[in-house]
């Protein structure tokens, strides 16, 4: 009896290790994935942020001009193994707005201020 009980153990010692192993596996392949609002970063996370896969387009501010940064980051538990992110140096700094760009950033205005946008997920939906 006493065999029949410790080969009940080990089975089911062997169940929730596999378990384990196989709810592990389900959350490192399926990340999560995050918007920054730095001008269009876009950012992937596996679970409890074991590893993160930055996709870097974002505005940068450098000795009193504004240039882009692009290119990936791949960190694994917060510490930084590849990057091939750069800062573009030769592109032209933002323009100052002129009043025709101010006039459409008016137009755009009433329009949102007559719809609100909410993102869920993935999905966007427009309400009125």
């Amino acid at each position: 009896m006493k065999n029949r009980s410790s080969k009940q153990k080990n089975i089911t010692t062997i169940l929730f290790i596999v378990l384990i192993i196989v709810l592990l596996i389900g959350f490192l392949l399926f990340p999560r994935k995050y918007y920054y609002l730095d001008g269009g970063t876009v950012g992937y996370r596996g679970f409890m942020f074991i590893y993160s896969v930055e996709n870097r387009n974002r505005l940068v501010y450098v000795d009193g001009n504004d240039y882009y940064e692009r290119g990936n980051v791949i960190s694994v538990f917060g510490i930084e193994i590849y990057s091939d992110a750069t800062i573009d140096f030769e592109a032209p700094a933002l323009k100052p707005h002129t009043s025709e760009a101010e006039e459409v950033n008016e137009k755009i205005d009433e329009v949102f201020e007559t719809y609100v946008a909410f993102s869920l997920g993935t999905s966007t939906t427009i309400c009125k």
